[in-house]
């Protein structure tokens, strides 16, 4: 259910209220696999945001965000591992998670000078999640805080824009793994300033860079540039580079991996990755029957200098963890056509090909579990007056690579590589005055992976390992919903 409102307390006060809760609480295993589809959830979120507009230079916008969530998974009520010392309770997969933020946005214009301003953004946030996955705990708690301050300032012709400012942030993180403690503080003051030139409606180019004082990892020097070039009327290519920089948190990002028999192995202690990345995108308008078709085209690269490696291809017993030694990148092709043959009746075409390797150990292997490509269709008509939506998709998902369980006993072993296949999902809805009244369907093609948890029926067994999910579990999906709009 969701629950939206919002009001205008006076001319320069208003406010908005949203509202989400989600409860499942019924079990269902399709597969008959004694595992559950999907987790029970009860969840519970909140935002609350104002916008306060003085209407003399000053405007701010502020809130609060609260989510509230338990998640509860593994095996189905009543059914029980059978495992030797384990078969007086189930497999259990349950996340438990709590989170609340506070967010400012502030911004003024001087009066003497339309073209000169200054922001600041402030953020607060608390996360605390607690996990069990079978025999193994994760807990982890994170507090963080967030400044950023801006004075932007541009000439009255456009020509020139100048944004200069400084920004700080804080994170305090208390992480525990099957016992251990994992604690860091990281904090990181910085400074950044960016430049726009544009001469024209032809060209414009934005140079920036930023210098972050890590207390744990030292400078980081952050340069970016893009580029956007008009070569007609009807074409526009844009061009970026530049480099990132990102911490690791070890646990927190890899979760899928504690629902498996697997040893965690920390070959080198996590600290930060680094890459440059690339892109060029071309857009071009063509005129067919008087309507605009739009093709996109777009290439983008990110080469890694330095990186944590999850490794689940050397040893199916093991997921470890060690810095990058040798290649890691990833090459991204899209091309996307938008066009609209008839009246009210829009169609969108995409397909990407994704290349993405990594040095494990001395080998150059593909990312598993990832499919090389994907293809969208989506089609979306509307009767006369929008009495009657009709909207559907179809998602063409690519092969991939599967880790190799060689090592199990037969029974437990799998391909090396998955299919590509297609899902379909579609929605009809019709609108009678404030009500909208909705069917869809998801997954029409009833597509699922056979046999997604390896060892099933002995959890708690050498071999367990629900972690190598590349397709849908869920079979095909009907449901029914109603929409109540009040001015």
């Amino acid at each position: 259910m969701n629950a939206n409102v919002a009001t205008h307390l006076n001319e320069n006060l208003s406010t908005m209220l949203l509202a989400h809760a989600d409860f499942n609480q019924k079990s269902l295993d399709d597969n008959h696999d004694m595992f559950k589809d999907q987790p029970n959830v009860k969840q519970f979120s909140l935002i609350n945001r104002w916008k306060y507009q003085s209407f003399k230079g000053y405007e701010s916008q502020f809130g609060v965000q609260i989510l509230n969530e338990e998640r509860r998974g593994g095996q189905m009520p009543d059914t029980y591992s059978g495992s030797i010392g384990h078969d007086d309770h189930r497999y259990e997969m349950n996340i438990d998670t709590k989170r609340y933020d506070v967010f400012a946005k502030n911004g003024y214009v001087f009066d003497d000078d339309a073209y000169t301003s200054v922001g600041l953004i402030l953020n607060a946030q608390w996360h605390n999640q607690k996990s069990l996955l079978g025999l193994r705990q994760y807990n982890g708690n994170q507090k963080t805080f967030y400044a950023n301050l801006l004075f932007q300032t541009k000439t009255e012709d456009d020509i020139h824009n100048v944004t200069v400012g400084g920004s700080f942030a804080l994170d305090k993180y208390d992480e525990s793994f099957d016992g251990i403690k994992y604690s860091r503080n990281e904090s990181r003051p910085g400074i950044f300033a960016e430049y726009t030139y544009s001469p024209s409606n032809v060209l414009t180019i934005v140079p920036g860079i930023r210098f972050d004082f890590h207390n744990l990892f030292g400078t980081f020097f952050t340069p970016r540039l893009h580029i956007k070039y008009n070569l007609d009327e009807n074409t526009t290519i844009r061009a970026s580079a530049g480099k990132g920089f990102r911490s690791v948190n070890l646990f927190a990002e890899n979760l899928n991996y504690l629902a498996s028999s697997r040893e965690f192995v920390i070959v080198d202690k996590p600290t930060y990755e680094e890459a440059w990345n690339y892109g060029l995108n071309l857009t071009r308008y063509f005129s067919i029957n008087d309507r605009d078709l739009r093709l996109t085209v777009e290439y983008y690269r990110t080469d890694f200098l330095k990186q944590t490696v999850v490794d689940v291809y050397s040893d199916v017993r093991k997921v470890s963890f060690y810095n990058l030694n040798g290649e890691s990148f990833s090459n991204n092709y899209q091309i996307e056509l938008t066009y609209q043959p008839i009246d009210r009746f829009d169609v969108s075409a995409a397909f990407r090909y994704t290349d993405v390797k990594s040095n494990y150990g001395k080998q150059l292997l593909i990312k598993p579990l990832s499919s090389n490509y994907k293809g969208l269709l989506t089609l979306s008509y509307s009767t006369l007056e929008s009495g009657w939506l009709f909207d559907s998709s179809f998602l063409l998902n690519g092969d991939g690579k599967i880790p190799s369980t060689e090592q199990n006993p037969i029974e437990y072993k799998r391909e090396e590589n998955f299919p590509a296949y297609l899902t379909v999902n579609a929605q009809i809805t019709k609108k009678i005055e404030m009500v909208d009244v909705y069917l869809g369907v998801e997954n029409l093609t009833n597509y699922k992976q056979n046999n997604p948890v390896i060892a099933a029926d002995d959890p708690f067994s050498d071999y367990f390992d629900a972690s190598m999910i590349w397709g849908p579990i869920d079979g095909t999906k009907f449901y029914l919903g109603v929409r109540l709009s009040v001015l």
